[in-house]
């Protein structure tokens, strides 16, 4: 077991998905890279990401190691692709990723059991470096499902360039909230249009989902009240002291295109 799952700020969702969680229901874990939340043998679990293994060490960042990235069960451009349903399906850190969160949202209902489970855990944009992008609104994931949009925009590789903040330590914003104001934005114009050029006929990743637990849920409710999304149960919770992300709980049921 590795011990990035022991550190208190991961420890404290881990505990309460594997206490949602049986060892032997069927789970997949997406985009577990070197950090499994989700330990094989202990739980019956797959792992899952859009790309292989050998892509993953080619471009591991000096925060990850190449030789603790697991073996993928599944390698497809959604779970859509995958066979099979699941009791459960987890992510850390991946569903802002995601240029159609909504169409995943869908996809993920389709790849559930009756009674399964999604787990989420989400940057809370206020204490990251997304902290001077704009927010992420219903209409935009309106706007990626009906586009049926497969990797991040332009737009979006633009705006994750141009209105990054840098390095943002979360617990200095804890300790001295007035600090949140005097962050400013790079804006570096050109290393932003240039990005965003080579995003138009390549796959280029960045932050396309920019929320917080009050901003999610808030869509969330949108989408159930429209229709388009029913979950039998939602939970959201709040971004903890010194931490910079957020739990997602969602049991997803009918959904009415």
């Amino acid at each position: 077991m590795n011990k990035y799952i022991n550190y208190p700020f991961i420890k404290r969702h881990r505990d309460v998905i594997l206490k949602s969680i049986e060892p032997s229901e069927l789970g997949i874990e997406i985009g577990p890279y070197d950090k499994p939340w989700i330990t094989k043998p202990d739980y019956n679990v797959s792992y899952y990401d859009r790309f292989t293994k050998e892509h993953l060490v080619r471009h591991a960042n000096k925060n990850r190691n190449p030789e603790n990235i697991v073996e993928l069960d599944y390698v497809a451009d959604n779970i859509g692709h995958i066979d099979g349903q699941f009791d459960y399906i987890f992510g850390s850190h991946v569903f802002e990723h995601f240029p159609n969160p909504l169409d995943f949202l869908v996809t993920a209902y389709v790849k559930l059991k009756q009674g399964g489970r999604l787990f989420l855990v989400i940057p809370d944009s206020r204490y990251t470096f997304d902290l001077c992008r704009p927010r992420t609104g219903v209409s935009d994931y309106i706007d990626a499902f009906l586009e049926k949009r497969t990797k991040p925009t332009p737009r979006s590789i633009f705006e994750s360039v141009y209105w990054g903040c840098g390095p943002v330590i979360h617990q200095d914003l804890w300790a001295k909230p007035d600090l949140r104001v005097q962050i400013k934005p790079l804006r570096n114009f050109q290393k932003a249009f240039d990005k965003a050029s080579s995003s138009v006929h390549s796959y280029i990743d960045c932050h396309v989902t920019i929320t917080t637990p009050e901003l999610f849920g808030r869509d969330l409710r949108e989408l159930i009240e429209s229709g388009i999304l029913q979950f039998s149960k939602v939970s959201v919770s709040d971004t903890e002291y010194n931490a910079n992300d957020f739990l997602c709980v969602l049991r997803l049921s009918l959904i009415h295109i």
